[in-house]
């Protein structure tokens, strides 16, 4: 199962973005540094946009720049932005009474996805974009 890369993209969108601070850029040039096609870079800032993180224009003159300051901006902020909240999920498949197993397997992964959730969201609270281009 592949893992989710839109987060890291977008962390690589909003750091150009604080880089060029002020200019309005399209998202062909965002799309260069990323090295994927515009289009995905156009989906992840219309979420970003969204959610008040970016500002973007459309049509020749228009593009994106960065709407807050970078040091304001966390991973977690982008993560939420994206609608990925959650971290980790369980599937939603009917437990089978026959399986002693399947019976507390929700409950017990339910347990520790919790706090390794918290975790996560607690360290990707820390990070900031201002972060992303000091380190």
């Amino acid at each position: 199962m592949a893992a989710n890369s839109r987060l890291a993209v977008a962390a690589h969108i909003v750091a150009v973005l604080a880089s060029r601070e002020g200019e309005s850029l399209p998202s062909g040039t965002i799309a260069a540094s990323v090295n994927t096609n515009p289009v995905v870079i156009r989906r992840i800032l219309a979420a970003l946009a969204k959610a008040g993180i970016v500002e973007s224009g459309r049509g020749k003159s228009g593009g994106s720049k960065l709407k807050r300051c970078p040091d304001e901006v966390s991973l977690w902020d982008l993560s939420a932005a994206l609608g990925e909240d959650h971290l980790f999920a369980i599937h939603r498949n009917p437990e089978n009474p026959r399986c002693a197993v399947s019976c507390r397997m929700k409950k017990v992964l339910g347990e520790a996805f919790a706090g390794a959730e918290k975790a996560a969201q607690d360290r990707l609270r820390k990070v900031s974009v201002k972060d992303l281009l000091t380190e």
